[in-house]
């Protein structure tokens, strides 16, 4: 930046060490935000979450109750008054996208498992509930779901 200041060309100073489009990104940080703006910034999904505990057990009960997504959650919660953000649930609905081979073995895993365990249940919910707390699964160690997604242990419901 000082070089910058100091008249060099931006080719000059970015001849050896830095790219050009990269020192540009720096130099319009430098001119929005002054020194502040060439710090690191913190990139990525926040650690931890902002919302209450007690909003997070009902969070928690929408979402094994009724398998509900984070938009049918925030919905519902801001009926009964709640102010939330999905962004603040942590709750992310998985698509497939072209290309994503992995994605799709996952859905497809669920519904080859669905095919063969149905006949077990009489509800569809009692096969999810199962499915997600019971059953344990080969691809992720032997794990439940809920064990890996909501981060503590789960007791299984049968």
């Amino acid at each position: 930046m000082r070089k910058k200041l100091q008249g060099w060309s931006v080719t000059g100073i970015c001849i050896s060490k830095v790219s050009c489009d990269m020192f540009y990104r720096w130099w319009n940080r430098y001119l929005s935000d002054g020194k502040g703006g060439l710090k690191e910034k913190v990139r990525g999904r926040p650690k931890g979450s902002d919302v209450e505990d007690s909003l997070k057990n009902k969070v928690i009960k929408l979402r094994e109750r009724y398998g509900w997504g984070p938009k049918k959650i925030v919905g519902r919660l801001k009926l009964r008054g709640y102010e939330i953000d999905s962004n603040q649930l942590g709750i992310e609905h998985m698509t497939a996208s072209v290309r994503r081979s992995t994605i799709c073995g996952k859905i497809e895993a669920f519904y080859k498992a669905y095919e063969l365990e149905s006949y077990l249940f009489k509800m569809h919910w009692s096969l999810i509930r199962y499915y997600n707390y019971t059953r344990s699964h080969g691809g992720i160690n032997y794990l439940t779901p809920a064990e890996i997604y909501l981060k503590e242990e789960v007791q299984p419901i049968f």
